[in-house]
């Protein structure tokens, strides 16, 4: 390969984001813009973090995740419709969006199978200074964080970061109880916002989200490029496996490599926004694209 100038690797990620999101977002004239401020959506236009003159592999990936989960939101998600059904109270709204945006995400995943990677390393990028895996008991534990992973795992067939993991194990029993049929509805319609939607108060009403959340935060522990852009600023078992056990299973790999990234992974970037290999049911995934595969499980299929 030809040595390239730092300007126009910068420039040809640029480009080929660019494209692979006005691809997903089936938006041709979709304004994307690269800064220094965190990643948002206001209409037709989004805001990605500028990648600068060198990328990592981790660090592209999770580029990529934010533009995809943007333009999937530009494509699937109706605010009417969003405003509709939204809770009263402020905590109710955030675990609200939160589950929507999984939505959108599980949407992606099985529509595109090349977006699943890229959104997965988004969210484990939101966690990653995470200290959920310090808190030993359950009644420590804000339960709105923990819905909101687990409703991202059941929907999208991602589980949680494993510095969440022993976390969101203090409340699984409890969510099974309460809500497993509710989780599996909304399973069921990702694809039909409206039904989707209407089905969120039921869950949130089963989990007695009213008096349980108080002032904790579901989105807390995230960091600022983790905050919900639903508003515009800018996830044949019947249950979920109490007995989950990371190292029995199959999980893409938590940490990030320092290792820079050539053209050479660009060139999945194709006009379907399938920029990178999805894992598959036994998590195996493109080397090339850094993610390795390790304690990775998919309960895609416990809720049909």
């Amino acid at each position: 390969m030809p040595e390239i100038k730092e300007n126009n690797f910068s420039e040809i990620i640029k480009k080929t984001i660019t494209e692979a999101t006005r691809s997903i977002a089936e938006e041709p004239e979709l304004e994307v813009i690269f800064s220094d401020e965190p990643p948002n959506i206001s209409g037709k236009k989004i805001k990605l973090r500028d990648p600068g003159a060198s990328l990592n592999k981790s660090e592209l990936a999770v580029l990529r995740g934010n533009a995809d989960l943007m333009a999937l939101k530009i494509k699937n998600h109706d605010q009417e419709i969003h405003r509709k059904y939204q809770p009263t109270s402020p905590q109710a709204q955030k675990l609200y969006d939160l589950i929507e945006e999984a939505r959108i995400e599980a949407v992606g995943a099985e529509d595109m199978p090349g977006c699943a990677t890229n959104l997965n390393a988004r969210n484990i990028e939101n966690y990653r200074n995470s200290t959920l895996n310090n808190i030993t008991h359950k009644d420590e534990a804000p339960i709105g964080e923990a819905i909101s992973l687990i409703i991202r795992e059941a929907l999208t067939g991602f589980a949680p970061p494993s510095n969440t993991r022993k976390f969101v194990d203090l409340w699984r029993p409890h969510i099974n109880e309460k809500a497993l049929e509710e989780l599996k509805k909304l399973k069921d319609e990702i694809h039909n916002q409206e039904l989707f939607a209407s089905q969120i108060p039921q869950l949130l009403d089963a989990l007695d989200i009213a008096s349980s959340l108080g002032d904790s935060d579901p989105s807390s522990s995230k960091n600022e490029d983790g905050e919900s852009e639903l508003e515009g600023s800018e996830e044949e078992n019947t249950e979920i496996s109490d007995e989950f056990d990371p190292d029995e299973s199959e999980v893409i790999d938590d940490e990030s490599t320092e290792e820079l990234i050539d053209l050479d992974d660009l060139e999945g970037a194709d006009e379907e926004g399938e920029e990178s290999s999805a894992p598959d049911s036994s998590g195996e995934i493109d080397d090339s694209k850094n993610l390795r595969k390790q304690d990775y499980k998919i309960y895609t299929n416990q809720y049909r």
